[in-house]
């Protein structure tokens, strides 16, 4: 894969999500105008048995499940790449992952967000973390307007991280502006 138009500067790759392998990472590189940097990335065959996984079912305040939550899951700061929503069942898995605890963001339309620690469970697991959501009210949610303006002047395509104090170190929601 080649990313065309980087920054000058420092970057690693790293490679998370698959059944076969362990996940991997690059050393830091340097990007630098006009030239074409090339990595490698060898990945370690995963041992039989040596993954777990992330298996949750959301489900509203009357216990029915919620199809469409989207799930980012996030260790130390790292964001692992989507792997979409909770299916009809409201059941959400993520194959491959270190044993491990993680935190995730839960996200659905019209019911308020919500970070939760998740431990792995073995792949051989049949009954997922019960995770029950919100229905976003007046009353236990609320919106932020943000502006980013240059002398009271909107600026455009800039890309907006919300964070919360209670959870320092990934962020919990990302928004371009359209000024």
């Amino acid at each position: 894969v080649i990313f065309q138009d980087v920054a000058p500067g420092v970057y690693y790759f790293s490679v998370t999500g698959l059944d076969d392998y362990v996940d991997g990472r690059t050393d830091s590189f340097q990007v630098t105008e006009n030239e074409l940097t090339e990595i490698t990335l060898e990945l370690e065959k995963a041992a039989s048995g040596s993954k777990e996984k992330i298996y949750l079912k959301f489900v509203n305040s009357v216990g029915e499940s919620i199809q469409g939550v989207s799930v980012e899951v996030v260790s130390q700061g790292q964001i692992f790449p989507s792997t979409g929503a909770s299916n009809e069942e409201g059941v959400f898995t993520r194959l491959n992952m270190d044993a491990n605890t993680y935190n995730i963001i839960a996200r659905k339309a019209q019911y308020v967000t919500k970070v939760v620690e998740v431990e792995t469970v073995p792949n051989s697991s049949s009954t997922p973390m019960e995770i029950r959501l919100e229905t976003a009210t007046e009353n236990n949610s609320g919106s932020v307007k943000v502006e980013v303006e240059d002398g009271g002047v909107g600026i455009e395509d800039v890309i907006v991280f919300l964070y919360s104090e209670a959870y320092p170190g990934f962020r919990i929601a990302a928004e371009e502006t359209n000024s």
